[in-house]
């Protein structure tokens, strides 16, 4: 009987140490799982924010450029009505402002609709 019991425990023990090492290699896969997915959440949210701020800093740099063009622009028209009240020719005003003639000749229209 004890040879029965012995072989019952060698046996019982090294089936133990199979199923350990099927759970142990089923765990680490399923960690693995786990780990990628959470890797790739994690990827995505950090991708997702650094786009963002990539994204407000263009748009703030362009908003900027964008604000300096205007700011140009609104000098030129002014630089422009002023040469145009000292009678300067239009072609004069589009060289030194390097606004188009016909930009100028809208001015002098806005200008004479103002003065009626």
């Amino acid at each position: 009987m004890l040879g029965i019991s012995l072989e019952k425990t060698r046996v019982y023990q090294e089936a133990r140490e199979e199923g350990l090492e099927e759970g142990l290699e089923r765990g680490r896969q399923e960690g693995r799982q786990e780990g990628r997915q959470e890797g790739r959440q994690e990827g995505r949210q950090e991708g997702r924010q650094e786009g963002r701020q990539e994204g407000r800093q263009e748009g703030r740099q362009e908003g900027r450029q964008e604000g300096r063009q205007e700011g140009t622009v609104d000098t030129m028209r002014s630089i422009a009505l002023n040469l145009l009240r000292r009678n300067f020719a239009g072609a004069e005003i589009a060289d030194i402002t390097g606004l188009s003639i016909a930009e100028i000749e809208k001015l002098q229209a806005q200008m004479t609709e103002e003065n009626g």
